[in-house]
């Protein structure tokens, strides 16, 4: 749930529109730094394992997510001029959070 929720705070910056680069920009980088917090604490609560774990994989998932939306709002910054921009980094980012419960159920159907 706490990934989830921010996910969800890159996420919300995607549908904003071009004056509000100032929201945008900043939002990713900083649910990336939450993410690494949350991470450093679950790892020093959890015991080590060698083999990749289910949460190192939803964790991957989160910062890739983290990073298409910083992808998204910095590609929007740099073609707000043009309005060429489509929004596909956002949207990958978006059709990811959706199918990452699939792909860690997978995951743990295959690893078990």
């Amino acid at each position: 749930m706490p990934m989830f929720i921010v996910n969800m705070l890159a996420l919300s910056t995607v549908r904003l529109d071009d004056s509000y680069w100032e929201v945008k920009i900043p939002a990713a980088p900083a649910a990336t730094l939450s993410l690494i917090f949350l991470q450093n604490t679950f790892q020093q609560d959890l015991p080590q394992v060698s083999y990749m774990t289910c949460m190192d994989l939803m964790f991957i998932l989160s910062y890739l997510i983290c990073f298409l939306c910083f992808a998204d709002s910095l590609s929007n910054a740099l073609m707000s001029t043009t309005q060429s921009y489509s929004g596909l980094y956002g949207k990958l980012a978006a059709f990811l959070l959706t199918i990452s419960p699939i792909i860690v159920s997978g995951w743990l159907y295959l690893s078990f």
